[in-house]
């Protein structure tokens, strides 16, 4: 039996549904870590630069994971 295609988007909107609400009550539980949001850490032509920091509350190893989103290593400011 083939599934048409306004069944396939039903079953697919109610799984992304699923996996929304699963992973929002998840996501209301207490935190372990700490989060700084927008800390500035360098000005350019007037411009600050922001970065969120999350901060383990527990078990500091050392380790850190950056990750850059951008639209690229340039700016069209000149």
């Amino acid at each position: 039996m083939l599934i048409g295609y306004p069944m396939f988007r039903l079953i697919s909107v109610f799984i992304k549904t699923s996996i929304l609400m699963a992973t929002s009550l998840v996501g209301g539980a207490n935190p372990s870590y700490e989060h700084q949001q927008d800390v500035v850490y360098h000005q350019a032509h007037g411009v600050a630069l922001v970065a969120d920091i999350f901060i383990p509350k527990k078990s500091v190893n050392g380790h850190a994971v950056i990750v850059v989103a951008s639209g690229g290593w340039s700016s069209d400011r000149g």
